[in-house]
């Protein structure tokens, strides 16, 4: 060939045969991994397991790998025949070969093929295969997380009924058939030409790892405890995989800063280092130290520090292990924390106060640390999910919480609805129960916190349960109207009491301090909460009116007798009286009869003595009448008297009386004209002299009458 070719990423070398057995080889192994994926994901629905789900997740990662490999495998030996065959054309032909030989890296398709599958295909593979495991790991990470807010991963760790015997075996019998093909590809490794195959083994290996992990838990779950198996299947496991992902992904972004030697095999990222050591048959050091060298281009493992470090290793880790253990015997307790001690599972002394403690070490010795000074509180009732204290709730709001409703007891209406006619069924049917939507918190303190740690698993999720128990118990003895107006905090009252004494009962080591129903509100659905409110409308209106009639009542009474009290103490002694008149008219003989109207003027007197110390309008027209009767009787009494006196005079002297009335009658008649006096001589006729500059000295006024 020319000196125009390009270096290839790989040395050229090796017979066909090889590269045929290689393929075998990964053909082997790709049917392999194909059938442990179909009979692991039958088996995970079967047994509807996460933790099988995620080992069949695993294994069918590997379907690229082993892809990737057969492809490569198989160009590999296309490449070789085709080598072969131009090497055997040069050495017949010399002369016509020599003008192919500017052209050899066009003419020669099978190694530019190979040169891209090296370059970017193996990239790919480690790429594509990266994102399914940290993907599967995430997704089966978030679903256990939930499962775990939920308290269902313990329940879900392997559906009901299933033989857990047959899983066993089924998952024994996987184990075996990957690590037997794992071993066979892993021992293909030791010529060179086949090195690449010690990433379809190492993956292999991590999938008979995590069915194993399976097993074991199977094996939990056969002797009746599921935790084990839902821990590995809901944490374990997906941990794993993000974790080979990460690598996979990390190793695939420093290949491309990784300094390379010419004609140099690069290592697929999807070889994980961390497996690498279980199908390799070199030793962990020698595995850590090859893989070292290879990462860094040169031999690491032959410089002073790797010298130094190889020979100081083990002191390195008995001290390091020794500082853990020290480390492990203080407990720092916070100011708010209280800390119960355990060895070997049992409590030993007292809580342990806020500072610097010693223990003994882990894992002997084990402190349980809890914020015992802290108010703590739980949301419980239809949603119970915190709301956003700064939005305001309303019932046909959108933000109003969507969960499941309360049964609380039927209103006092239900039971007026009008009887039905016979054969039809009655109009107050279904009215026996109501529904209302609630949430509730409830504030408590940690005041035994060996008690707290010891009673309950989780006391925050009994406390809640209890909590809501105590809810809906309290709830069928209200009616809505009654969680709605006035009792709402006579029922979050007795809610405390009754949690509180469930809480002694048991032992929590827990003192409630606050119940505090935050919401109620109808349900939503179908207008009931805007009917609601109409009705709440018509009450408020209602009582506006019964108010303003209180009101308008008590300035009447006020203004008639003063004060609202003296009014009704005056209405009660006018209805005594009544009763009594009402008893006088039916009085059987005089005795009674007599009896009846001396009580009836001793309530008049004290109904009038009422009236008159009142200081409202009746008071004002008692003493108006009293003034008036008061004038009356004087003056007609005035009047008597005069006439009296008037007859006297008459008697003594009659002449002079009459004239004197006479006289005064007509002064009294002339009392608005003028009056003139004229002098006359007896036998001549009168003579008027009259001013006519005077207005009031005309004849009209002479002679005419005062109107």
């Amino acid at each position: 060939m020319g000196g125009r070719m390009k270096k290839p990423p790989f040395q050229p070398e090796g017979s066909p045969q090889i590269y045929r057995r290689a393929v075998s080889a990964s053909r082997v192994g790709l049917l392999v991994q194909a059938g442990l994926t179909v009979a692991m994901t039958l088996l995970s629905l079967y047994a509807g397991s996460p933790a099988l789900t995620g080992a069949a997740l695993h294994l069918g990662g590997g379907l690229v790998v082993w892809a990737i490999l057969l492809i490569l495998f198989h160009q590999h030996r296309i490449e070789r025949v085709e080598a072969m065959e131009a090497e055997r054309f040069a050495a017949a032909e010399p002369a016509s070969a020599a003008p192919f030989d500017q052209r050899a890296d066009e003419l020669n398709l099978a190694r530019n093929r190979l040169q891209h599958l090296y370059r970017w295909g193996l990239g790919a593979a480690s790429f594509a295969v990266a994102i399914h495991l940290i993907v599967a790991g995430g997704l089966l990470l978030r679903s256990a997380a939930h499962a775990w807010s939920q308290t269902t991963l313990v329940t879900t760790a392997l559906r009901d009924g299933v033989d857990t015997a047959a899983i066993m075996a089924a998952l024994i019998a996987i184990a075996f058939v990957g690590f037997v093909v794992a071993r066979y590809q892993s021992g293909m490794t030791q010529v060179a030409q086949c090195r690449l195959l010690r990433g379809g083994a190492t993956y292999l290996m991590g999938n008979v790892l995590s069915v194993l992990l399976c097993f074991v838990g199977a094996v939990a779950a056969h002797y009746g405890e599921p935790a084990p198996l839902a821990y590995l299947g809901g944490f374990v496991i997906p941990a794993c995989l993000l974790v080979l992902g990460i690598e996979t992904l990390l190793i695939l972004l420093l290949s491309f800063y990784r300094p390379r030697r010419p004609g140099q095999v690069d290592r697929p990222a999807f070889d994980s280092r961390l497996l690498g050591w279980l199908t390799s048959p070199q030793s962990i050091a020698e595995a850590i130290s090859d893989a070292l060298n290879y990462q860094f281009g040169f031999e690491v493992s032959r410089s002073w520090f790797y010298q130094l470090l190889s020979q100081w290793i083990v002191p390195l880790i008995a001290v390091g292990l020794a500082a853990l253990i020290a480390l492990s015997s203080l407990v720092i307790v916070a100011p708010h924390e209280q800390a119960i001690v355990t060895r070997f599972g049992a409590i030993v002394g007292q809580p342990l106060g806020p500072g610097l403690h010693v223990k003994p070490p882990w894992p002997i010795g084990r402190a349980w640390k809890h914020p015992a000074g802290r108010v703590q509180q739980v949301y419980v009732g239809s949603d119970p999910v915190p709301q956003d204290p700064s939005r305001p709730l309303l019932w046909t709001g959108s933000n109003v919480p969507k969960g499941d409703y309360l049964i609380v007891a039927p209103t006092p209406l239900a039971g007026q609805a009008p009887t039905a006619p016979p054969g039809r069924p009655s109009p107050s049917a279904g009215q026996g129960l109501s529904l209302v939507g609630a949430q509730l918190v409830v504030q408590y303190r940690v005041t035994d916190t060996a008690k707290y740690l010891s009673t309950a698993e989780d006391p925050t999720q009994l406390l809640a349960a209890l909590a809501d128990r105590a809810t809906n118990a309290c709830f069928l003895t209200k009616d809505i109207d009654t969680l709605l107006g006035s009792g709402r905090a006579q029922a979050a009252a007795e809610l405390q009491t009754a949690l509180q004494a469930e809480v002694d009962r048991l032992g929590l080591g827990l003192q409630i301090l606050f119940v505090g129903l935050t919401s109620v509100h109808p349900p939503d659905e179908e207008g009931v909460a805007a009917a609601f409110l109409e009705q709440i409308d018509a009450q408020q209106e209602r009582a506006a009116l019964v108010e303003s009639a209180r009101q308008e009542a008590i300035e009447t009474l006020a203004s008639v007798a003063g004060s609202r009290e003296e009014a009704l103490q005056i209405d009660r002694q006018i209805i005594e009286l009544q009763q009594l008149a009402e008893a006088l008219d039916q009085a059987p003989d005089d005795p009674t009869t007599q009896s009846l109207q001396q009580q009836i003027a001793l309530k008049e007197a004290q109904i009038e003595r009422l009236l008159i110390a009142s200081r409202g309008q009746a008071a004002q027209i008692v003493y108006e009448a009293l003034a008036d009767r008061w004038q009356r009787v004087m003056a007609e009494r005035g009047k008597a008297e005069r006439f009296r006196f008037e007859l006297a005079a008459y008697r003594t002297a009659p002449r002079y009386y009459r004239a004197s009335q006479y006289l005064k009658a007509l002064a009294d008649g002339l009392s608005g004209a003028r009056k003139y006096v004229v002098a006359v001589n007896r036998g001549l006729p009168p003579t008027f002299r009259l001013d006519l500059k005077d207005a009031a000295s005309t004849i009209d006024t002479v002679f005419t009458q005062p109107q």
